[in-house]
């Protein structure tokens, strides 16, 4: 008879979730800075007075995200305590995302929250921004809107718009990873609000990231199983990750699971560093090669432009040109504009493929250089990312071969269409693009 009631040594997998949102603030370590901050911004709301516009920024793996939400659900239960309405709306930016959009998504979103029937809007920024300023004019209780991943965005004015309200019961929190889009273009583009208060979330240092780790292993594992892990893991996890992952807390917690699932599976636990380490490098190339083969076809041409070019010339005025060669060589259609260029080359940075360091050259000038945060030879290698038939076609997808077969006339006498075909055929197959 099959044994069914077999368990794993994860009691409370929920734990080891890098997306993971603590029930109450008490479970954010290190953070305390943070949150007395918000607590000065916001919390007059307490006392019947508007809360201040702020924006919460810092690298990746930071815990930003948690921080706000945590915050705002324990203001929440507070002020409902006290009487006080208060209604917070929330979005995700994306690259995509206009002054409209965001309009068009809070306006529903508050009369979802208000149990207020859906109003009919003509698809205009002019009539979004009188029907957003209505409803909260007509709004007794207090608003906080939140909007996050907001380095996403290719034009603050949005910002701008919604920090500039002469209304009494309205404030923004923005959260993003660095603040620089504020500068986005200059001109007209540039944010110009200057009532928003600024916090910075620095990086985890080693120990830090250590006493987080434990924490969560404590939470998802029974006592005898937590032991089986060993003081020295939690030690090389957070030295790694501060040192070569920028401190970014979700690489902690997703080695730390991948090596809690290598004990459940074998039934022992990791006795060298080097156990420790083959496991978090497959770790990381696992979390890599995930996140190039979830990249659209666009980004994927991005990329490519990046990873062709020396380490040193990694930066906008070179790679962009590099890309538009591309396109034009391997006739990919329409290229994109610089000014999009570079703010699909932010979304990379978001996925956590690259990072972007902005170098300051005065009179307003700025350098973006590109650092890859992957183990680069492995990437290349198992994606062909530098190899020029992959450029070809890396656009097209497995599904489509066939319809391209009939494009170029496939049949006995058409040699060299027939040849292309099977590089087609080749490139399509991932199966292809390893050693």
């Amino acid at each position: 008879m099959l044994n069914f009631d077999r368990k794993g040594i994860i009691e409370n997998d929920e734990y080891l979730d890098v997306e993971r949102i603590p029930d109450s603030t008490d479970e954010i370590l290190h953070r305390g800075n943070v949150f007395d901050f918000l607590i000065d911004h916001c919390g007059p709301i307490l006392d019947r007075k508007k809360a201040d516009n702020v924006i919460i920024y810092g690298p990746s793996g930071t815990g930003k995200t948690a921080v706000v939400h945590t915050f705002l659900n324990d203001l929440k239960s507070k002020v409902t305590e006290n009487d006080i309405e208060i209604t917070i709306l929330c979005k995700m930016v994306s690259n995509k995302d206009t002054k409209a959009s965001i309009l068009k998504y809070l306006i529903k979103e508050f009369e979802y929250e208000n149990n207020q029937s859906h109003t009919k809007i003509s698809n205009s920024t002019s009539e979004y921004e009188y029907h957003f300023q209505k409803l909260c004019l007509n709004h007794d209780g207090y608003i906080i809107l939140v909007l996050d991943e907001l380095d996403n965005l290719s034009d603050p004015e949005v910002i701008n718009f919604l920090t500039r309200l002469s209304l009494k019961n309205i404030s923004f929190i923005g959260i993003s990873n660095d603040i620089d889009f504020l500068n986005i273009g200059g001109g007209n583009s540039k944010s110009s609000a200057t009532n928003i208060f600024y916090k910075n979330v620095e990086v985890y240092d080693a120990v830090q990231l250590e006493g987080i780790l434990r924490d969560r292993a404590q939470k998802a594992l029974s006592p005898e199983n937590y032991d089986k892990i060993g003081s020295y893991t939690f030690a090389l996890i957070s030295a790694r990750v501060k040192s070569e992952k920028f401190g970014d807390a979700r690489v902690g917690i997703n080695n730390l699971k991948k090596i809690i699932k290598k004990i459940e599976k074998e039934n022992k636990s990791p006795n060298t560093m080097e156990e420790i380490d083959d496991i978090i490098y497959e770790t990381d190339n696992e979390i890599f090669f995930s996140k190039i083969r979830n990249l659209d076809n666009e980004l994927k041409i991005i990329l490519i432009s990046i990873l062709n070019m020396k380490k040193e010339n990694r930066i906008l005025e070179y790679t962009y040109p590099h890309y538009c060669s591309i396109v034009n060589s391997y006739v990919m259609g329409k290229k994109m504009e610089k000014n999009t260029f570079r703010n699909k080359v932010k979304e990379l940075e978001g996925r956590g493929i690259l990072t972007i360091e902005r170098q300051y050259l005065g009179r307003g000038g700025t350098k973006d250089h590109y650092t890859f945060l992957g183990d680069e030879t492995a990437v290349i290698n198992k994606y062909s990312l530098t190899d020029n038939l992959f450029c070809r076609f890396c656009i097209h997808t497995p599904d489509d071969t066939d319809n391209r077969k009939k494009d170029l006339g496939s049949n006995e006498d058409n040699t060299e269409n027939n040849v292309l075909l099977d590089d087609m055929e080749l490139l399509s197959n991932p199966e292809h693009f390893s050693n």
